[in-house]
């Protein structure tokens, strides 16, 4: 189940801060996806599971970001993970 090997090559190529950006960047993603994903959601229920998931995203990826300590950084992220959140909370189209 551990792949360990990959790990201490990991740690023996990468330092902490690019690990920890890396992190943060995958997590992020993740969040936009999910939001991305609520916004084409049909139903509320779908959508608001969805929306559960990108918060849940969201704090991983801002948990990352903050370990690097570079605050710009950590503002990028937060940046980007809203400009996928707007679509996500617009009402649902109930005519469709």
């Amino acid at each position: 189940m551990l792949d360990v090997e990959t790990a201490r090559k990991e740690l023996l190529q990468k330092s902490l801060l690019h690990i920890e950006k890396a992190t943060a960047l995958t997590w992020a993603s993740r969040a936009a996806a999910a939001l991305d994903l609520a916004a084409g959601a049909t139903t509320e229920r779908k959508r608001g599971q969805w929306l559960q998931d990108a918060e849940n995203y969201r704090q991983e990826a801002l948990e990352h970001a903050a370990m690097t300590e570079d605050m710009e950084f950590l503002a990028a992220v937060i940046t980007e993970i809203k400009t996928h959140r707007k679509a996500a909370l617009k009402p649902l189209d109930k005519t469709a």
